[in-house]
This record gives C-alpha cells, sequence and structure tokens, in this order.
C-alpha cells in the first residue's frame, strides 16, 4: 500500500504554489494600507533582507506628499530613515524622520513614524484589490515538507513528490485535482477542497482532501499561497484522519504548464 507519506506529498500539491522554503521568512511585498486612514498608503518591495517602501498621505497642511523607507529586515521588525524628494530650485532629497515597520503576522504590521514634528503609529493589513488570475492548463508541481506521528513509524521523514495539478476557483472555494507521480512508478490522484480568505496577494484557507482508490482522506490547511498565471506556491498542513496517522508540513509549487 502506498505511504501516506507518498500520498500526503500530493495532496500538499493540490494545494497550491510555486516552491517555497517552510522556514523561510515570509515576503511582505504588496500594498497595504489602513481601511480607516483615507487616502493614505504604503507600498512595500522587498528583495532578499531588504525592505524599501513608499508611503503616500496628505502632510500637516493638507498636501498629498510621499515618503520613502528602506532599511534590512531583522526578525519581523525594519527601521530606517523617511525621505522626501522636493523640486525647489532643484531636485533634493532630504532626511525628514524615521520610521520603523514591525510585521505582527504575514498579513498586518505596525508603522510608528516621526517625520516634519510629528509622531506616532497606525496598524497595516495587506491592501486587496484584486481576485488573483490563475492558468487553465494547470501547474507543475513538486513539494518538500516533513512527515509526523505516522502510525507506521517507517512512514516518517522527508521524502520528495512530484505532480501536477489543476486549480477551479469559484468565490472563496477552491478546488484542486492533482495526479502525482511516485518513485515506484505508480500513479495516483488526489481532490482537496478548501475555503480561503485573500489577504492582499496571498490567500490562506482550509479544507478536506480525498486520495484515489487507496482511500486516505483527512484535512490539510495551507497559509501565504501565491497563484498567478506563471506559478503558484504555498505553505502546507496536511493531517490523515483514515488510520495512518500522519502529520505533514511541508511547501510545495511550481510553474504553470503553459
Amino acid at each position: 500500500m502506498k505511504t501516506l507519506q507518498k500520498l500526503a506529498g500530493s495532496v500538499c500539491f493540490a494545494l497550491m504554489l510555486a516552491m517555497s522554503n517552510l522556514a523561510a521568512a515570509v515576503n511582505y511585498q504588496d500594498w497595504w494600507w489602513n481601511p480607516s486612514i483615507i487616502g493614505a498608503a504604503v507600498n512595500i518591495g522587498h528583495q532578499g533582507e531588504t525592505i524599501a517602501a513608499a508611503w503616500y498621505l496628505f502632510d500637516a497642511g493638507g498636501h498629498p506628499t510621499w515618503l520613502t523607507f528602506s532599511g534590512q529586515l531583522v526578525g519581523n521588525q525594519v527601521s530606517g530613515n523617511l525621505y522626501r524628494t522636493e523640486v525647489a530650485g532643484g531636485v533634493a532629497t532630504n532626511s525628514v524622520g524615521s520610521a520603523t515597520f514591525t510585521f505582527t503576522s504575514d498579513s498586518t504590521a505596525v508603522l510608528n513614524y516621526t517625520h516634519d514634528g510629528q509622531a506616532g503609529s497606525f496598524n497595516l493589513e495587506r491592501f486587496t484589490f484584486a481576485a488573483p488570475v490563475i492558468n487553465p492548463a494547470g501547474y507543475l508541481m513538486s513539494i518538500s515538507g516533513t512527515n509526523s506521528g505516522c502510525t507506521d513509524p517507517s512512514d516518517n521523514g522527508f521524502d520528495p513528490i512530484f505532480g501536477a495539478i489543476s486549480l477551479l476557483r469559484d468565490g472563496n472555494t477552491f478546488n484542486f485535482d492533482m495526479i502525482l507521480f511516485n518513485d515506484d512508478g505508480t500513479v495516483g490522484e488526489c481532490s482537496l477542497i478548501a475555503t480561503a480568505s485573500q489577504h492582499g496577494s496571498l490567500y490562506q484557507g482550509s479544507g478536506s482532501f480525498t486520495c484515489g482508490v487507496d482511500g486516505f482522506a483527512g484535512t490539510w490547511s495551507f497559509q501565504d499561497m501565491r497563484v498567478s498565471p506563471d506559478h503558484l506556491s504555498a505553505k502546507i498542513s496536511l493531517k490523515d484522519t483514515t488510520g495512518a496517522g500522519c502529520q505533514l508540513d511541508g511547501s510545495f509549487g511550481g510553474p504553470s504548464i503553459q
């Protein structure tokens, strides 16, 4: 009988997304805002361990303005100077204060600032303005994860899996159909369904799965899912509830088939 180690890996595939290391830090690149603050938001770029941000707001005089920022991410926090670029007899960029972004979760943050004699803080969250475009041809998938707590100890541990998956979205309901290629040359199939919520460019959700004639089934959840016409990726957690008892924690993803 196929181990859950193989099928769970495939199930994870069904989840969605492009290869990302579970231990890797969250990528905070997105538009961020506070829904209660009209006419202001922060555009955050994240490359390597550097955060760059552009904050647009109205100043104390009611004038629209941009402040820019960059700094090194340490843990969940980044600090640096705030700059304003102005044109007055020439172009000049001047430091007008400082800011600290503290990311309190994958999708929420607090901005503390001082600039132009003002000081304060406010909450931020990822700004959701459009649903992702899903490639109808599907995605190639590989999974990196570890099984634990299996009834059969030989099913514990790491086992890479490869396959392909198609994804259909109906509102906040996601349906995944996956074909996986086992290392013994056999082919398996799994289907997953999940209810998801969108936070900016990320999705998170949970649901149930079933796997082919072997009858593996259980529950799963995903975090930090990104999906586009080019790729999909996510962190996943999957629990078999039909006897094998394995808990799979990892990440998976891959490029689009076309």
